[in-house]
């Protein structure tokens, strides 16, 4: 019989000295937001919903986003702007790293894989599941509304699930 361990558990307890655990034993904190429009916009209008803490991991499967309906074809991205690693490298920006052209066509939410809507629940993954970021200063985390004019009236809602050490 053979013995393995998680990961996890091999850095906190037999690596020595202990290796860095993003998630073991962490708590997990919310980082809200809301943005309303009051006025139209244009081709992908960014908008920033959090600034997350140095060595953060966000899990896309515990956050979720809602959104009034919008455009016909107006759709939402999730990502990061470019960042430094612990060691100074520079790590690249990625507009859709983490949500990837979730379509705002009717009130909805999205939420642990699934787009929900009041016509139907489908599932819609995110690009990861959970980013280790790793980073030495915050991270920004944006969201890009992609359609030719953002309407006056749409709303962004959300929380991002985020363990840091």
């Amino acid at each position: 019989m053979a013995t393995t361990y998680t990961a996890e558990y091999n850095n906190a307890f037999v690596a020595v000295p202990p290796a860095h655990n993003y998630a073991y034993g962490a708590a997990i904190r919310y980082f809200p937001f809301n943005q309303v429009r009051t006025a139209g916009g244009t081709a992908n209008d960014l908008v920033y919903v959090a600034k997350l803490p140095p060595q953060a991991m966000l899990d896309m499967l515990l956050s979720w986003v809602s959104f009034k309906a919008a455009t016909a074809t107006e759709t939402l991205d999730l990502g990061w702007d470019a960042y430094r690693d612990m060691d100074g490298t520079l790590q690249a920006a990625s507009a859709g790293g983490l949500l990837s052209a979730i379509l705002m066509t009717t009130d909805g939410v999205w939420r642990g894989g699934a787009l929900i809507t009041a016509a139907a629940i489908a599932q819609s993954l995110p690009v990861v599941y959970t980013k280790a970021f790793n980073n030495r200063d915050p991270v920004l985390i944006y969201a890009t509304l992609k359609v030719a004019n953002p309407g006056a009236d749409d709303e962004l809602h959300g929380a991002l699930a985020v363990i840091t050490p």
